[in-house]
């Protein structure tokens, strides 16, 4: 018995038509769409952890520069005197938010000698900032002249500055004479502490503040308070201490 022929032009009744069934179509679309959600999520959660890495590693430059910057300076911290109204005040004093010292600094920064150099807190909550501010030890540049702000042995605001992290500012007619940098900025809290023995103490210990004494404290602390982050002290040693 002969099978019936199959005209060329009819499709075969057992498959596709050819193309795509709406089904079909719509779980490809599907599929597609949760492959670019899931591909798209991932590139912003990286992008998020490299601007999170970028930022703690220039704040973790920031604070080193800033550590350098202070073992060099208060590693040859002097221990100086000077008359104001007819008393005799060390320069060397500091307390938990202020500290003021002498010591030499490079000839590219400024004029060579010693400078009265200050370290100091300034704003509030999450916004402080460690702020350095140097005057040439001469009694004209401490006293003011030249428009240059006059250094007062009590404490003062610290004033708004834009140095460049972790450095001095230079430049300008008064550089070689005066500066003001910003150290560290977006901090949530400064404190100075000092090592050694006061008058009076049989041996060194801790203290909150080193005002008025004949000797420098051996060591200073800064400890740092860093928003999302626990940053180890910072303590240097001063030879002449």
């Amino acid at each position: 018995m002969s099978m019936p022929r199959r005209h060329p032009g009819c499709p075969s009744r057992s498959g596709h038509a050819g193309g795509f069934t709406l089904l079909e179509l719509v779980i490809a679309l599907t599929l597609m769409g949760l492959i670019l959600v899931v591909l798209f999520s991932a590139l912003r959660l990286g992008g998020r952890i490299w601007e999170r890495l970028d930022s703690e590693g220039e704040r973790a430059a920031s604070v080193n520069a800033t550590q350098v910057l202070l073992r060099r300076t208060l590693g040859q911290a002097r221990f100086v005197t000077r008359t104001t109204e007819l008393k005799l005040v060390s320069l060397f004093a500091g307390d938990a938010g202020r500290l003021d010292f002498v010591a030499p600094l490079s000839t590219y920064v400024g004029a060579p000698g010693l400078h009265l150099m200050r370290l100091q807190v300034a704003g509030s909550g999450d916004n402080q900032r460690l702020t350095l501010t140097r005057w040439l030890l001469h009694p004209e540049v401490l006293g003011g002249a030249g428009g240059v702000p006059r250094w007062s042995p009590e404490e003062i605001e610290a004033p708004a500055v834009s140095g460049v992290t972790g450095e001095i500012e230079t430049g300008g007619a008064e550089s070689a004479t005066f500066g003001r940098a910003e150290l560290l900025a977006g901090l949530n809290g400064v404190l100075f502490s000092y090592f050694g023995q006061k008058v009076a103490e049989t041996e060194p210990q801790w203290h909150e503040d080193w005002m008025d004494q004949e000797t420098l404290p051996l060591l200073v602390r800064v400890q740092l308070g860093l928003t999302g982050h626990r940053w180890p002290d910072l303590v240097f040693a001063l030879a002449g201490g």
